[in-house]
């Protein structure tokens, strides 16, 4: 069947179901179509839900309708993200990963010519086990709810937080763990691109073009053929361009992100986590994925990776969190 990512415009706006509802059997049903895409199995979740109290009537008459496809990933995506309430009640929303296969890396002769040996070869990673990911870079206004300061550049509630080094994030992430009961951390790398790629294989997730309507970037220069546009010099608010397919903002460019895995010029299996000879040393350097404000489309691929002292920080340096399934 035909699939689409993105809502059907007649839809009614939300279609979406309270975490409250979700009893665990029906998160496994969810779970099972979704990594299937079985649209015939739609109307058990439809009953599902409703045996569990759920009250939205379009919700429910759209799993059941003659065209379940026109709502597939994006219905089922929205049911399946984790809200989490940090201090004061400030919320933090995660988007559910399936475990799966994909192609990590980029043979664009083009790519990032300074460091694209970083990027091949390209090569196929299993990744086992589910995770939930943060479907914003984290905000200012979640790192004040946490942490009680400001160290951004940039100023807003709702922008990314900025100016944050590799250690700063990882007492955010004891921080939160210890409130929400979830073991907050950063995603590896293979994580990060699995989540951002969403099953795309391209460039972009957008396609192998990228354009100042579809993310926050230095669109001034143009790579691969992307239109030459505008350039805001500063990071936006999350949630302004469009999500990928499976609902993530801002996974090319506005804010560079820190993932946990240390950086070496050629790709690797540990992750510092699992493995005591990845642990820190001094200016030990992290992997940073994504684009930010100040990248080009070049930067700000899904392939594109670099590595940065864990002592730095920036006003592009920003992260986003998840935690396993």
């Amino acid at each position: 069947m035909p699939c689409s990512h993105l809502p059907p415009t007649d839809l009614p706006d939300p279609l979406r179901v309270e975490d409250a509802h979700l009893t665990e059997t029906v998160l496994l049903i969810a779970r099972g179509i979704a990594a299937d895409l079985a649209f015939d199995r739609l109307p058990i979740l439809a009953d599902a839900l409703e045996d569990t109290g759920c009250d939205n009537f379009a919700l429910l008459h759209h799993l059941r309708s003659t065209e379940p496809h026109r709502v597939e990933c994006w219905a089922l995506r929205r049911l399946l993200r984790t809200t989490l309430l940090l201090p004061g009640n400030v919320p933090i929303t995660f988007a559910y990963c399936p475990p799966g296969t994909f192609l990590m890396g980029s043979q664009h002769p083009e790519a990032n010519r300074e460091w694209n040996e970083a990027e091949r070869p390209v090569h196929r990673v299993r990744l086992t086990k589910a995770f939930h990911i943060g479907i914003y870079p984290i905000t200012q206004a979640q790192w004040w709810a946490v942490m009680k300061t400001e160290p951004s550049k940039h100023k807003g509630d709702h922008r990314p937080v900025d100016q944050v080094n590799w250690y700063d994030t990882q007492a955010f992430c004891v921080k939160v763990s210890a409130t929400t009961g979830k073991a907050i951390r950063l995603p590896t790398e293979a994580e990060w691109e699995y989540a951002c790629r969403a099953g795309t294989t391209t460039e972009f997730y957008t396609g192998d073009v990228l354009t100042d309507q579809m993310a926050n970037f230095d669109a001034s220069r143009s790579w691969n053929g992307s239109p030459i546009g505008l350039w805001r010099r500063e990071t936006t608010e999350v949630g302004t361009f469009p999500a990928n397919p499976w609902g993530l903002f801002d996974m090319h460019g506005n804010i560079n992100e820190w993932c946990s895995d240390r950086f070496e010029p050629s790709f690797y299996s540990r992750s510092p986590e699992n493995d005591p000879e990845c642990q820190d040393g001094d200016n030990e350097r992290r992997v940073r994925r994504n684009g930010s404000w100040f990248s080009d489309a070049e930067f700000s691929r899904s392939a594109a990776r670099c590595g940065i002292s864990s002592e730095v920080s920036d006003s592009r340096f920003g992260f986003r969190v998840v935690f396993t399934a």
